[in-house]
């Protein structure tokens, strides 16, 4: 039995002595050359030495293009003359063999060796630059722009909720040829964007910081709202529309002034007819221009309107108003002169009183004396009074009149009982000295049917 043994140790030994001189014949083999399994820059460089795999990685580029192909499926392709490239420090191949081991080879019966050098070849990133701006890709004017992720109003939860970013498609020249540039020192055959990227990102996505802080303090706000609710329109303002105008510092919540007055001024815009000519629809079916002596028509107050808007908001309740004016007018809509008014057409010589768009009086009448140059003023006016049993003088008269009716200084209406007639051209030759004379029955019906504010449309026939 021991000689079984002792010849069974001598077989085994001289197995022994075989592996170990053909590993380390393979490690001697193996300590000018590159590991089986290894690429550089993509190329495989599996048992080859260090000059071979310089001309391996040189002789590859040599017909070296790169193909890019962007989201539209559009393709590009760059030459190496289009990207300047050029052959760079290939001494640093040795320096990836060193990495490797030759005692150690036996690891790369199962390792794989992937060295990525961006040295060995060298590009030119400022010629990618300007031949990426010369092409198609580029120029390509269809792409959309990236959006921020932002805070925006849910209706449906009454809320507000962070709205996502959105990728865009338009293209980051300067992005594009860094990513150009890396995958052509790496021989990479192809770019393509929606992978690589290469678009002009969002700079605020949906985990940004701030934008989660501050929803929470926004959503104290979400219940505000403002209906104005005007003479013949309305306009609202809600959650959808002052979010943007919130601006959260720390833990208290403000309103954006410049934002508040902009809409207050897109309002004004919108409304304001104070100081303007107006278009108007005589009882005749004519539609002439009024225009004003005195100053008529709606004009908001911007600064007392910005500053309720914003107390109104933060108030967080729903408020229903109108907005604060310098001045008024009748109705808002296609007109500001409502439908309630007294005419005085001095062409016509006559006066239509008006309440809710019926005519409910309608009279001759005789106006200023335009002979001598006693014209009855035109434009848009208000009864400022009213008076009974009281005489009007002047430097030239003192008349008694029962119904005493201004609208304009000393101009108005009154009964002139001194008068036989009223209307056609009396007012030519032998009119009044610029009060709208009336006849007596008449003038007390409409003493008795209008009040003080009470709107005065005078004109003549264009």
């Amino acid at each position: 039995m021991s000689k079984v043994f002792s010849a069974l140790f001598r077989v085994i030994g001289i197995l022994l002595a075989i592996i170990v001189v053909a590993y380390l014949c393979v490690g001697f083999y193996m300590k000018d050359r590159f590991f089986p399994n290894t690429t550089i820059n993509g190329i495989d460089v599996s048992l080859l030495g260090d000059r071979e795999a310089i001309n391996k990685l040189v002789g590859t580029s040599e017909g070296y293009e790169l193909m890019v192909l962007d989201c539209f499926g559009r393709k590009e392709v760059f030459t190496k003359e289009d990207m300047g490239f050029s052959v760079g420090d290939m001494e640093r191949v040795t320096n990836l063999r060193f990495m490797q081991n030759p005692a150690l080879w036996i690891e790369s019966l199962y390792n794989v060796y992937d060295y990525e050098d961006a040295h060995l070849f060298t590009v030119d990133t400022n010629k990618i630059l300007a031949t990426l701006k010369d092409r198609d890709i580029f120029k390509y004017p269809g792409g959309s722009k990236s959006e921020d992720a932002y805070i925006g109003f849910d209706s449906e939860k009454s809320e507000f909720v962070i709205v996502p970013e959105v990728y865009g498609t338009i293209i980051d020249p300067v992005e594009l040829s860094a990513i150009i540039a890396e995958h052509a020192v790496a021989l990479d055959g192809i770019v393509d964007t929606k992978t690589d990227g290469g678009y002009v990102l969002p700079k605020i996505y949906k985990n940004d910081e701030k934008l989660n802080h501050d929803i929470k303090i926004f959503n104290d706000y979400s219940k505000a709202s403002v209906k104005y609710d005007m003479k013949g329109a309305e306009e609202y303002v809600g959650p959808e529309t002052y979010v943007d105008w919130l601006v959260a510092n720390d833990d208290r919540v403000f309103v954006d002034q410049n934002k508040v007055k902009a809409f207050v001024k897109a309002m004004a815009d919108k409304y304001d007819t104070f100081g303007t000519e107006r278009k108007f629809k005589t009882s005749w079916g004519d539609i002439i221009t009024l225009k004003t002596k005195e100053e008529y028509g709606w004009e908001i107050d911007q600064e007392k309107e910005a500053a309720q808007l914003t107390s109104d908001i933060l108030s967080n309740k729903a408020v229903v108003r109108d907005f604060n004016y310098l001045n008024e007018a009748e109705s808002h809509g296609n007109t500001d002169l409502g439908d309630t008014y007294i005419e005085v057409n001095f062409t016509k010589q006559h006066l239509y009183l008006y309440k809710e768009g019926k005519v409910v009086l309608d009279t001759d009448v005789v106006t200023g004396n335009i002979g001598r140059g006693m014209g009855t003023p035109t434009g848009i006016y208000h009864i400022y009074n009213k008076a009974k049993n009281r005489y009007l003088v002047g430097e030239t008269y003192r008349s008694w009149v029962y119904y005493w009716m201004p609208f304009y200084k000393a101009y108005g209406l009154h009964d002139a009982t001194w008068r036989k007639a009223f209307g056609g051209e009396i007012y030519k030759r032998s009119g009044s000295h610029g009060c709208i004379n009336l006849p007596l029955e008449v003038a007390g019906e409409l003493y008795d049917n209008i009040d003080v504010g009470y709107l005065v449309i005078t004109y003549y026939e264009e």
